[in-house]
C-alpha cells in the first residue's frame, strides 16, 4: 500500500498548494481592490474639498476658504509672525453693467476682473471672492510703505481690460481698500472692517482709487 500512500500524500500536497494559489491570488485580488477604493475615495474626497474652496466663476477661492485662511494669518500674527496685506476690492458700477449689459456680460466683467487680479499677484498669494463684486487679496510679505504701489499695479491691470459686450465695449475698473492687522485687534475681521472703509473712501474719490487704512 506503500504506493498509493504516497500517492495520496501528493494528491493532498498538491491540493493544499493549490488552495494556498487560490487564497493567495483571492487575497492579491481584495488588496488591490481596496486599494483602488481607496484612491478613488480619496480623490474624490479631494475634488469635493477642493470644490468647496474655490468659487465656480472666477476659480478664486470661496468665502469659506478666505475666513478660514484669514483666522490661521491673524492666528500667526499674534504669535509673532508678519501680518499679510489685506486688500478688500470692489468693482466699480457693477449693478450698472447688470443693467445695461445683462448679467451674462456682468459675470464676464467678474471673471476678467479675478483673472487680471491673479496674473498680477504672485503664486503664494491668495485671492478670495468674498461677495458678488467683492475680493479680498491676501498678499504676504507686502510692507506697507510699499502697499499703495502695489495697489496701483492692480488697478492699472483691471483698467486695462476690455470685454466686447453687443452694446459696446466695457472697460471695468476696481476700488480697493487695504488693511493690515493690529495688535489690538480681536479678530481678522477688524482689519477688514478697515479695509472696507479705505474702499469706500476710494469709491468716493471717484472710483479706480486705493487707500489705505
Amino acid at each position: 500500500f506503500e504506493p498509493v500512500y504516497r500517492l495520496g500524500r501528493q494528491v493532498a500536497a498538491a491540493g493544499i498548494g493549490l488552495l494556498l494559489i487560490f487564497a493567495l491570488a483571492v487575497y492579491i485580488y481584495i488588496i488591490r481592490y481596496a486599494n483602488n477604493e481607496l484612491r478613488e475615495g480619496y480623490s474624490s474626497l479631494k475634488d469635493a474639498v477642493s470644490k468647496a474652496n474655490t468659487d465656480p466663476l472666477t476659480q478664486a477661492g470661496s468665502r469659506r476658504f478666505g475666513e478660514e485662511l484669514m483666522n490661521v494669518t491673524f492666528s500667526y500674527f499674534k504669535n509673532g509672525s508678519p501680518s499679510p496685506a489685506l486688500l478688500l476690492m470692489d468693482i466699480d458700477s457693477l449693478k450698472q453693467i447688470n443693467d445695461t449689459h445683462g448679467h451674462g456680460a456682468g459675470d464676464d466683467v467678474i471673471r476678467s476682473v479675478a483673472l487680471a487680479i491673479q496674473g498680477s499677484i504672485r503664486s503664494d498669494d491668495v485671492l478670495i471672492r468674498w461677495g458678488g463684486d467683492e475680493f479680498v487679496g491676501i498678499i504676504y510679505g507686502l510692507e506697507k510703505k510699499y502697499a499703495m504701489q502695489f495697489a496701483e499695479k492692480l488697478l492699472l491691470a483691471v483698467s486695462s481690460i476690455e470685454i466686447q459686450a453687443e452694446k459696446g465695449v466695457l472697460k471695468p475698473t476696481i476700488s480697493i481698500g487695504i488693511s493690515y492687522y493690529m495688535d489690538s485687534d480681536h479678530t481678522f475681521l477688524d482689519a477688514l472692517t478697515r479695509a472696507d472703509r479705505a474702499m469706500f473712501q476710494s469709491k468716493a474719490e471717484n472710483k479706480n482709487k486705493a487707500n489705505i487704512q
